[in-house]
Parts: C-alpha cells; sequence; structure tokens
C-alpha cells in the first residue's frame, strides 16, 4: 500500500490545484503550488469553520526538515528504510501549511479589513514558491538516488519520478518572479476589495458615495469617476502582471502565457 506522498505534475514544476486559495479575476490559478493526489488523504474530521484554529506555520523549520531530508537522500549514507521513513516524515507538515494557508485565506476573503489574517495569508502566500522549490530539489534527489525504484514502489509511483531525473525547473528567478506575481495580485485585490473615489471633492468609498446618491445620474456619475481613477491604477498592476507572467511562462519553457496556462490548469 502506497503510503501518503506530495505529487507534482505537467513539465516538472509544481500547479496550485485547491480552489479556496483563488482570489479574484486576476488570480485564476496561478500560484504554483503542489498538486495534491487523489488517492491518500489525511484523516478528516468535521469541524465547523467556527471552530477552526488558525496558527501560524513554521515555513522555516519546514524548509529546513525538508532539506535536511534531500541532503540525506544525496549522500545515502543511511539505510533506505530510514530514508523512506524520513521521506514520509514531511506529509505532516505539507498538510498543515495548506490548511493554515487555506484558512488564513478564507478568513481574509470574508473580510479584506482583517488586517491580521490579511499578513497571514500574504506571508504563506509568498512562501509558498520557495515552499515549491525545495520540495521539487528533493525530488531530483530521490530521481537521481540509488533507491530511485524503491522510492516509487514505496512512496511515489512507477515512473513518478522519471520527469525529475533532469533536474529541477523551479530556479531562484522563477521563485522571485512567482513572488512578484503574487504581490501584483494581492495590490490589485486590496485596491479592488476596498475601493474609493474622488467625487466632487470628497474622496470616501465607493459604497459610501453609491448609497448617498438620490438620483441614478448621480450613482452612474460616481461609478463612472471611480472607473476612471482605478483603471490608472489597476492598468498599471495589470500591465505589469502580464509581463511578469510572460517571464515565467518562457522561463519554463513556453512560448507564452497562454500556453503554460492552457496546458497546466486544462
Amino acid at each position: 500500500m502506497k503510503v501518503n506522498r506530495l505529487c507534482a505534475q505537467g513539465k516538472r514544476f509544481l500547479c496550485l490545484f485547491l480552489v479556496l486559495l483563488l482570489s479574484g479575476l486576476l488570480s485564476g490559478c496561478n500560484l504554483i503550488s503542489l498538486l495534491i493526489g487523489p488517492w491518500v488523504y489525511p484523516e478528516r474530521t468535521a469541524v465547523s469553520f467556527s471552530e477552526m484554529t488558525y496558527t501560524r506555520p513554521d515555513v522555516d523549520s519546514y524548509l529546513a526538515q525538508v532539506t535536511s531530508v534531500t541532503n540525506t537522500v544525496k549522500e545515502n549514507k543511511i539505510a533506505y528504510k530510514k530514508q523512506l521513513s524520513q521521506l514520509t516524515g514531511i506529509n505532516e507538515g505539507y498538510w498543515n501549511y495548506y490548511k493554515m494557508y487555506t484558512l488564513a485565506y478564507l478568513r481574509y476573503a470574508i473580510n479584506t479589513n482583517d488586517t491580521f489574517y490579511s499578513e497571514e495569508y500574504i506571508y504563506l502566500s509568498n512562501a509558498q514558491p520557495q515552499l515549491s522549490q525545495t520540495i521539487e530539489n528533493l525530488y531530483v534527489a530521490c530521481s537521481q538516488s540509488e533507491h530511485k525504484n524503491n522510492f516509487e514502489a514505496d512512496y511515489f509511483g512507477t515512473g513518478y519520478l522519471d520527469q525529475y531525473t533532469g533536474g529541477g525547473t523551479i530556479s531562484n528567478q522563477l521563485v522571485a518572479l512567482f513572488q512578484q506575481e503574487r504581490q501584483l495580485i494581492q495590490q490589485y485585490d486590496t485596491l479592488v476589495a476596498n475601493p474609493t473615489v474622488a467625487y466632487k471633492g470628497k474622496t470616501a468609498s465607493l459604497q459610501e458615495l453609491l448609497a448617498s446618491a438620490i438620483l441614478e445620474t448621480q450613482r452612474q456619475d460616481i461609478i463612472n469617476a471611480y472607473y476612471t481613477q482605478s483603471n490608472q491604477q489597476l492598468g498599471k498592476i495589470y500591465v505589469e502582471l502580464v509581463k511578469v507572467r510572460m517571464q515565467i511562462a518562457q522561463g519554463l519553457g513556453y512560448a507564452s502565457y497562454t500556453d503554460y496556462a492552457y496546458e497546466n490548469y486544462d
């Protein structure tokens, strides 16, 4: 019986499958991550949303743990069974990270003015590209190990590591680009979630101004003013996002971000 594993698909890089983490029109499936296989999940228990407790994962400690396992596999100085035990030992931290990530995002999405969950979501979101890179490095080490076939038989599945034998695809430059992409999306989401507009010498929230408007013509004027002003900010973010995503796609061997998105997000 296969033990629980972390899984990636596509051209050896990692794509977010947790749809709960998608935020806003621009976000789509833009966040790289590990695609969690459907075969084995941690044991689940029913807990109401209000009772779910958030605790920030120690990302640095988890990255150090994964790196340590990677070095163990590379050095190959201990018995295979001990290496396998260390490999399976990273699962708990992985699931906890994504559980807290999802919870932080949902609570941030419910109230975008909640600075605590906003900061937690941003922190965990920015950490994700490096997490993906670190785990990919572990998979590369397993693919190049003399125990490759055993790792596949006991953990990954037959042939799974073949895609990693030539090395990883998530370079430091790509990590930085993915983090830049996230920051642009967060800027966009923040502006859209808390819209303000300058109208007749007064700057206020869009909702407040629309609520105070008596005539439909006033409401339309306010909306037009909002679009005129916000497009200047949002348009710049969008242009930068297009540039960054083109660099991401090209860094992964695609001619365009469209090709990258269609192939990996179905």
